[in-house]
């Protein structure tokens, strides 16, 4: 009877280390899961957040830098038509470096600056359009700004380079 008894003890243990979660396992892994789920969303609300203001941080940067331009090109244009040069198109420096080009036309579309590195044909984006865009120069995407001067003559249109904009992100 001993015997029996103590085989069916085992086979109790047996089945109970077999049988479904207890109570507290199965709250335990919930409250697992849940701040699990928690901590991902949280870590990727953050980092599209962070994304967000990283690109508001360089728009902003494009308007100013535009804005400089088109003083500095207001002064040079007026220079350029008191020595009585204003027809020829006029490359600016190395002013920006690589990152960002720049394009001031009038708002017939005659180029009348441009950066070392932005084509001296073909504009960068039409025209008429004002404010962000995007578009393709030397088979690169860039981020594009377009602003008119104080005195409507003339149009600039800044952009930067979008795998310059990717890079810089973390860092702003």
């Amino acid at each position: 009877f001993e015997a029996l008894a103590t085989s069916l003890g085992q086979c109790h243990r047996m089945h109970r280390s077999l049988a479904p979660w207890s109570l507290r396992g199965r709250l335990v892994a919930i409250a697992l899961l849940v701040c699990s789920a928690t901590l991902l969303a949280g870590g990727a609300a953050m980092h599209r957040a962070d994304e967000i203001a990283d690109t508001h941080l360089l728009d902003a940067r494009l308007v100013e830098l535009a804005k400089m331009g088109l003083v500095f090109a207001e002064h040079e244009i007026e220079e350029a038509f008191a020595e009585g040069t204003a027809n020829a198109i006029q490359e600016t420096a190395e002013t920006f470096a690589s990152r960002y080009h720049y394009q001031i036309r009038s708002v017939g579309g005659t180029l009348l600056l441009r950066s070392h590195n932005a084509s001296a044909s073909a504009p960068i984006r039409p025209i008429a359009e004002r404010g962000f865009g995007q578009a393709v120069v030397d088979g690169e995407s860039v981020r594009t700004y377009a602003e008119a001067g104080r005195k409507g003559g003339m149009v600039i249109v800044m952009a930067e380079r979008m795998r310059e904009r990717r890079d810089s992100m973390g860092e702003v």
